[in-house]
């Protein structure tokens, strides 16, 4: 099976925390000389961990067409394309940064400078508490399939305002990405509410005078301590950077914000799904 942008990613991720535990991030699997990552050598082990043949191992060569070896020189490309993808991501949020760590005894040379790459100090910090549930699909398409996953249950209007957070997500606009995870979010409220009460009414409701909350007490007033708690962790914090991000004052939101946001708009989904019928149908 091909490696994805993802795998990729979650393997790069997950060797550096090995090696940040140990202290020894410039002596990871990955690293080399002094770069917490260089880009042939993950190449070279995810190779290794996926069992893709080197075209150049002279080991059964021999017995290798040349249609074999075509196909095996597509698959690394294929690879190398992928790692430099997952590479640009990291770097593109501010974990990584091209270059050496300035730190090491040993030098790159020339040409292999340019497959170095860094811990930032914020990368260092986030790595600390990293966890494989705290990355994104790294494609557009994906994240779209994802949330297209939703729709039957949370209906078109909640796609449409996650396919626009995406949207808004990959191309830099950081401020309307955390919007788009508010409206999101609130759609998913209100395909409950339909269900809970009469349409003309919630959305009376939710127009009025604090709107929002008289829609969330409707749903969850009554929920188990578990949903309750489950909800505010998951809308506090992007309820309160959809006000921000939605008014006009001077705001510090940047990519790391629209990350989280994205981040807990796909778990707040996964979250209502699961519980579902508890909340929609009166059985909490």
């Amino acid at each position: 099976m091909a490696v994805s942008i993802e795998d990729a990613q979650q393997f790069i991720l997950s060797e550096l925390r090995k090696a940040q535990k140990k202290c020894m991030l410039n002596s990871s699997e990955i690293s080399r000389a002094n770069c917490d990552v260089h880009f042939s050598t993950t190449v070279t082990k995810l190779m290794s961990v996926n069992k893709i043949t080197d075209p150049n191992d002279i080991t059964g060569s021999l017995n290798r067409s040349n249609q074999d070896r075509q196909a095996l020189e597509l698959q690394v490309n294929n690879l190398r394309s992928v790692v430099s993808d997952a590479l640009w991501e990291l770097c593109r949020r501010g974990i990584l940064r091209p270059g050496t760590n300035h730190t090491g005894s040993l030098y790159l040379s020339g040409n292999e400078i340019h497959e170095a790459f860094t811990l930032t100090g914020y990368g260092q910090n986030w790595l600390e508490t990293y966890t494989q549930e705290d990355t994104l699909p790294a494609t557009p398409d994906r994240f779209t399939q994802i949330f297209d996953s939703f729709q039957v249950l949370f209906g078109k209007s909640f796609f449409r305002r996650a396919k626009e957070a995406v949207s808004c997500y990959q191309g830099g606009n950081y401020l309307a990405c955390c919007v788009m995870c508010g409206t999101a979010i609130e759609s998913i409220l209100l395909s409950a509410a339909f269900i809970v009460s009469d349409r003309e009414e919630v959305i009376k409701i939710y127009y009025g005078k604090n709107g929002r909350g008289r829609v969330e007490k409707l749903l969850f007033d009554n929920a188990k301590d578990h949903i309750k708690n489950n909800y505010k962790k998951y809308t506090d914090l992007i309820g309160y950077w959809r006000n921000e991000s939605g008014h006009g004052e001077e705001s510090d939101i940047d990519i790391n914000e629209a990350y989280v946001g994205m981040l807990t708009l796909l778990r707040f989904s996964e979250f209502m799904r699961d519980h579902w019928d508890e909340i929609t149908k009166g059985t909490t």
